[in-house]
């Protein structure tokens, strides 16, 4: 019944236990019961002797731990999982006890930190940042350890680059933040490219507004979506909801005999 994998260190536990050396240590082994699952058992076995010292024999004790092993392996295959998560090569992710002092963070944040994984564990995370950074990341840890919610910030800090941060409480059984996960983004970039789109907006719409020329735009469906000043003087009209009360296609502003030829064009 012993699985075949456990059997030789089962065998090898048997032959020490039958030899002179008749204590041996508990071992942990797999059988297959005849239901067809598999099971986990702790084997322990103590030598019993008579009054003359003689050894008599083992006195052997089994135990099922297969829900402990079944746990064990949840929670090696949920480490897994977040280690994974903590090692994202984009995104700098770091554990922390409530305090403040480092369970796990990746490489990606220790680079940006200037150190190493290994040398941020059991330090403060506050250590790393200025006291006006500092003072706000806390508070708002804080908030987390409170209410146990989970929060989202940006952040900017200055010379390093803006981040976005998601603050996550981790609860243990009775329902209480032990840890705080901070799994923290660099949108510098994204800022800089939505700062430069809002600009590259900002000078059409001012072109297309200062233009002697009157601009009109629509979408797909040939609704009027954007008309420059100059179109509307031209129109005799003071703004698009004026205009879109007797026209809402370029067609209409047209006259009759002049629309068929338009829409060739």
């Amino acid at each position: 019944v012993v699985h075949p994998e456990d059997r030789p260190g089962y065998a090898a536990h048997l032959e020490r236990i039958l030899g002179e050396d008749h204590s041996c240590p508990e071992i942990e082994l797999r059988i297959d019961h005849r239901d067809g699952e598999q099971r986990w058992i702790s084997h322990t076995c103590r030598p019993v002797f008579g009054e003359d010292g003689e050894w008599l024999g083992q006195c052997i004790r089994h135990h099922d731990i297969s829900r402990r092993k079944h746990i064990e392996q949840e929670l090696r295959l949920s480490n897994q999982a977040f280690r994974a998560l903590i090692n994202a090569p984009t995104d700098m992710n770091v554990l922390l006890n409530t305090d403040g002092s480092v369970v796990l963070a990746n490489a990606t944040l220790a680079t940006r930190l200037g150190t190493t994984p290994e040398a941020m564990i059991g330090k403060r995370l506050w250590d790393y940042f200025p006291p006006q950074v500092t003072e706000y990341r806390k508070s708002i840890m804080e908030q987390v350890i409170q209410t146990g919610q989970p929060q989202r910030v940006e952040d900017n800090i200055s010379r390093a680059g803006s981040f976005e941060s998601l603050i996550y409480p981790i609860l243990n059984d009775h329902g209480q933040v032990a840890q705080v996960a901070i799994l923290a983004r660099d949108i510098s970039e994204r800022l800089r490219s939505e700062q430069a789109l809002r600009a590259s907006e900002a000078l059409y719409r001012s072109l297309v507004e200062t233009s002697p020329d009157g601009i009109i735009t629509t979408n797909l469906r040939g609704r009027i979506q954007t008309i420059n000043q100059r179109f509307l003087q031209l129109l005799r009209a003071q703004s698009l909801e004026e205009l879109s009360s007797f026209a809402t296609n370029p067609l209409d502003l047209l006259v009759e005999e002049d629309k068929p030829r338009a829409g060739d064009d």
